[in-house]
């Protein structure tokens, strides 16, 4: 499987113990697709743009305040009802089908991560200067896009779960929720979320795969693309991976 292209992600296959989340990375017997990076010594390898990428990432995280009073949901449990959504879509992944998979996932993800926010950091300086319409159609593209990618990732079931290991603080003011998920016969793999408390509820600002920010790497690659063809170039190229994903 060869990705050349920084925008290109797909086939995406869950196919029994092979977990597919992002395309780089093999580990006993589980397929882990990370992003498109540089292989070496046999592990991903994050550039220097992408290490000084999560750092401007985190401190961008920032821009919304924690409110005084923590709410009763806890990051842990918005992760947990996050997850069985998923669950509960991968085992009834054939009968669904793609569109009913992204159909089923809308709400829940989209009520889980604080997309408004991801898109705003992955754009950086390039968000400031796009106009309001600009700004609604790459979140609305975006949005999709990401679940989109979940819809076709969590294509079946074969006795997966998923594991929540605690909570801990996070850089610049974040909340981490280590969590794994566990195949049969293969080791545990790690996935951490970062946490945001935003106006009184967590929600998701970023996917940690091995301490490599999912958010940082799609900053790096949407940069190229947005210092070539600006904000309309990444919308239609979005708009496009959508189609290609689930047709819409």
């Amino acid at each position: 499987m060869k990705f050349h292209a920084p925008l290109e992600r797909i086939p995406f296959k869950w196919n029994h113990s092979r977990f597919c989340l992002w395309p780089l990375k093999r580990r006993a017997g589980l397929r882990f697709c990370l992003w498109p990076l540089k292989r070496r010594a046999g592990l991903s390898h994050c550039s220097t743009y992408v290490e000084n990428a999560l750092a401007l990432v985190l401190a961008l995280l920032l821009v919304s305040p924690l409110p005084a009073q923590a709410q009763q949901e806890t990051a842990s449990s918005v992760i947990e009802a996050f997850h069985e959504t998923l669950l509960s879509v991968m085992k009834e992944a054939q009968s669904l089908g793609v569109k009913g998979r992204y159909a089923r996932l809308e709400s829940p993800v989209t009520e889980a991560f604080h997309f408004p926010l991801m898109i705003k950091v992955a754009a950086g300086r390039f968000w400031k200067r796009a106009n309001p319409g600009q700004r609604d159609r790459l979140l609305a593209a975006f949005t999709a896009m990401s679940i989109g990618n979940y819809a076709v990732k969590f294509d079946g079931y074969s006795g997966q779960r998923f594991v929540t290991l605690g909570e801990r603080p996070g850089p610049r003011k974040t909340l981490l929720v280590a969590t794994q998920i566990v195949s049969p016969g293969d080791d545990p793999v790690d996935l951490t979320y970062v946490m945001k408390n935003i106006e009184n509820r967590w929600r998701i600002g970023d996917v940690l795969f091995e301490n490599i920010s999912e958010l940082a790497v799609r900053r790096s690659e949407y940069r190229r693309v947005l210092k070539q063809d600006g904000i309309d170039g990444l919308i239609k190229i979005l708009e496009a991976k959508n189609r290609l994903l689930v047709g819409n």
